[in-house]
């Protein structure tokens, strides 16, 4: 249902763009066609010319979107264009035409087939389910703004510094990585994982964004099933030699500390003995 509902959102934009203006369509491809907003902002415009407009951006979304399907950069790749989108879609529902109608009943309630709000609703979904907006610094009043996050900066470069590291024991002429990689790189990879961990950890891992999430496990294939590689831990035989260890020295140590303890309580007895007879005799010669 949600491949058919996609289906239908951009067939009706594409349609209801090119049928208009056939020469349009050339410019639907062309990830750089962005709608004017200043236009809209400083000049009186029909409510056809921000459906137009609408189109045009939720078309450069879309566009965007499968182009960085995989591997996955939705977020920091397109939001310029979400929130044209997102301008777009509050321009219809605010803005009056010249005679003072208003575009939202014009060109959404009145919509029976609801492509407009379809549209944005695919758009809007899209993003939330990257949970893109995490990727990104907030306004002081909650909106979004293209800046990435510190996190998300940290995130790439260790991202980065491990992509290097990985190309530089790359071969291009065997076209296979040298088998050092392991050893040279696993610095790099542990600091990554390691930070992606504690991530999720700090923010939940459901509401990590996708670009890094997808990054992250990119990177885990590849270690693990590419490279060959894996994360050094403790060997089965060191962890079974120091259980023998501490099961042999045990009875030592408490064998030590028993024998400290009785020698204090016995010098404590005839200590005590020693006192008593002290006291008892003078008693027991004058009798």
């Amino acid at each position: 249902m949600a491949y058919t509902s996609l289906q239908y959102v951009l067939c009706a934009i594409l349609f209801s763009y090119v049928s208009s203006d056939p020469s349009q369509f050339g410019l639907l491809v062309q990830e750089n066609l962005r709608c004017s907003q200043d236009k809209i902002i400083n000049g009186v415009e029909s409510c056809k010319n921000r459906l137009e407009c609408f189109a045009s951006s939720t078309s450069n979304f879309t566009q965007c979107a499968i182009r960085h399907a995989r591997p996955i950069r939705l977020c920091e790749r397109c939001v310029g264009y979400y929130m044209d989108v997102l301008k777009a879609h509050e321009d219809i529902l605010k803005a009056h035409d010249e005679g003072g109608h208003a575009c939202k009943m014009e060109l959404v309630n009145l919509d029976r087939l609801q492509v407009i709000e379809g549209a944005f609703n695919y758009v809007h979904n899209l993003w939330q389910r990257g949970q893109c907006n995490s990727c990104f610094v907030a306004n002081d009043n909650g909106t979004l703004t293209p800046q990435l996050s510190n996190i998300t900066t940290k995130f790439q470069q260790l991202y980065s510094d491990t992509q290097n590291c990985f190309n530089t024991f790359y071969n291009v002429t065997s076209k296979k990585y040298d088998p050092a990689i392991c050893a040279n790189c696993t610095d790099k990879y542990c600091s990554l994982n390691k930070y992606y961990e504690a991530l999720k950890a700090d923010t939940g891992e459901g509401i990590v964004c996708m670009d890094i999430v997808d990054a992250m496990n990119s990177t885990r294939t590849k270690w693990s099933k590419v490279l060959g590689c894996h994360i050094p831990e403790p060997k089965a035989e060191i962890l079974l030699i120091i259980s023998v260890v501490l099961t042999s020295i045990a009875p030592v140590i408490f064998y030590v500390a028993a024998k400290r303890y009785s020698g204090k309580a016995e010098s404590r007895l005839l200590k005590q003995r020693r006192l008593s007879l002290q006291f008892n005799g003078p008693s027991a010669s004058g009798s």
